[in-house]
C-alpha cells in the first residue's frame, strides 16, 4: 500500500557522497541534494526524499549488516593491484567520534598508573593450572571472519596515549586500516573504541595477503606482541 519505496542503492550512493564531500549531517546532505542537480543525478534520486526518510534507522542498520562496501573495496583493490608487488603495508587505527550510548564506562578503559608488582613463584609442591591461550593466540588458528566476531563493534569509550605520553579519551569507534605505500586502502575494519589495536592485527594481515602481494607490514608499538610477530 502507498507510494513505492526508494531503492536502497540511492541512499548508499548519497552516503558515499556525504563522506567524500565531508558533509557533517544528514540534514546538510539533503540540502546539498536539493541545491546540486548534478549530485542528485549521480545518486539517482528523481526527487529528494524527506528528512524523515533519510533518517530511517532501519535502512542504515541494514547497510551496517550487509558488507556491500567491503565487497566493493575488495574488488577494486584486487583489480587495480593484479600482477603488482607492493613494497610495504602500513597498519594503524583512527578514532571515530560518536554521540551514541557507550556500552562501557570511561573508567573501564583508563590506563592503570599504580606500581607494578612482580608475580611470585609457586610454592613448594604447588601445582598451578596451565594458562589458557589468550585471544591473540586463538586468532592464529581462526579464520579472520570468525576472529572478528569476538571483537566488540558497539559504541564504547576508548583511550590512547600519544607520543608525548598524554592520555586522551573518546567515545565512539575505531577504524583500522591497511594501506599501501601509495596510501590506497586495502583492508578496513570498524570496531568499538575499546578494542586494542593488536586484537585486529592477524585479522587484517590474512585478508590483505589474499588481496595483494607485498613485502612486509609496518606497525607501531601498539602491535608489539609475540603472536602478532609470528
Amino acid at each position: 500500500m502507498g507510494r513505492p519505496a526508494y531503492e536502497d542503492v540511492l541512499f548508499f550512493r548519497s552516503l558515499l557522497a556525504q563522506s567524500f564531500f565531508r558533509i557533517t549531517s544528514i540534514e546538510a546532505l539533503r540540502n546539498r541534494l536539493l541545491t546540486d542537480p548534478n549530485l542528485r543525478q549521480i545518486c539517482g534520486f528523481p526527487e529528494v526524499p524527506s528528512l524523515a526518510t533519510f533518517s530511517c534507522r532501519r535502512r542504515f542498520a541494514e547497510f551496517a549488516t550487509r558488507p556491500v562496501a567491503i565487497r566493493t573495496l575488495n574488488y577494486m583493490v584486487s583489480h587495480y593491484h593484479e600482477g603488482k608487488i607492493i613494497g610495504h603495508i602500513s597498519r594503524d587505527s583512527i578514532a571515530i567520534l560518536a554521540r551514541e550510548k557507550a556500552v562501557n564506562k570511561k573508567r573501564d578503559v583508563a590506563i592503570p598508573t599504580g606500581p607494578k608488582h612482580k608475580r611470585g613463584r609457586p610454592r613448594k609442591g604447588e601445582v598451578r593450572p596451565a594458562k589458557e591461550p589468550g585471544r591473540l593466540e586463538r586468532q592464529l588458528k581462526m579464520k579472520p571472519g570468525k576472529a572478528l566476531k569476538e571483537l566488540g563493534t558497539d559504541c564504547a569509550w576508548g583511550c590512547k596515549k600519544n607520543s608525548q605520553g598524554n592520555v586522551s579519551f573518546w567515545k565512539g569507534y575505531k577504524l583500522h586500516l591497511d594501506v599501501t605505500d601509495l596510501g590506497i586502502p586495502v583492508t578496513a575494519i570498524v570496531t568499538g573504541a575499546n578494542v586494542h589495536d593488536s586484537q585486529v592485527a592477524t585479522s587484517m594481515e590474512k585478508p590483505t595477503e589474499r588481496q595483494v602481494t607485498f613485502l612486509y607490514s609496518v606497525m607501531d608499538s601498539a602491535y608489539d606482541a609475540a603472536p602478532v610477530k609470528s
